[in-house]
């Protein structure tokens, strides 16, 4: 003789097929995790340099998926003074002041930064778009910097398609 389940049994069941079912389908949350890392200059274990007296250069990054979150990592020698930043696309210099350590008068949108040595930030969400990571080198140096820095981009998403050309 075959038992028939409570209702209340059944409905659970039901309830966690549902859940199950959607949990893996398309659209479904694949937890927060670390997708991708871009170094800045390009290329494992490349180093860039930034001339003297608050010279900067940049790196440009084309996100492509939403709901991202990034950190930012300078690993960087302290004694180099070279801060990271993350602007926008459009941007070519952050700043027309000297520049020592201080955000003063932005020339263009700051998303993350400034990022002194051996710091990495907090995740900040971003959109979508073109964003430039810069290396900034402080006014008051008096020779070229070395500098290497990463960004982390991290997703939820199940499927993963961060960057386009």
């Amino acid at each position: 003789m075959a038992r028939i389940a409570p209702p209340l049994t059944a409905a659970a069941i039901a309830f966690l097929g549902l859940v199950l079912l959607e949990s893996c389908g398309s659209g479904s949350s694949c937890g927060l995790a670390l997708a991708q890392r871009i170094d800045f200059p390009k290329g494992k274990d490349a180093v860039g340099e930034v001339a003297c007296c608050g010279d900067v250069t940049y790196q440009d990054l084309n996100l492509a998926a939403d709901n991202v979150q990034v950190d930012l990592i300078n690993s960087s020698a302290p004694e180099g003074r070279v801060d990271f930043f993350l602007a926008s696309g459009d941007c070519v210099r952050l700043f027309n002041d000297p520049y020592e350590g201080t955000i003063t008068s932005p020339l263009c949108a700051i998303y993350v930064g400034p990022v002194k040595a051996r710091v990495t930030t907090p995740r900040t969400a971003i959109r979508r778009g073109r964003y430039r990571m810069f290396a900034q080198a402080y006014t008051s140096n008096d020779s070229p910097a070395q500098f290497l820095m990463e960004i982390g981009l991290w997703s939820d998403a199940c499927r993963w398609n961060p960057i386009a050309p």
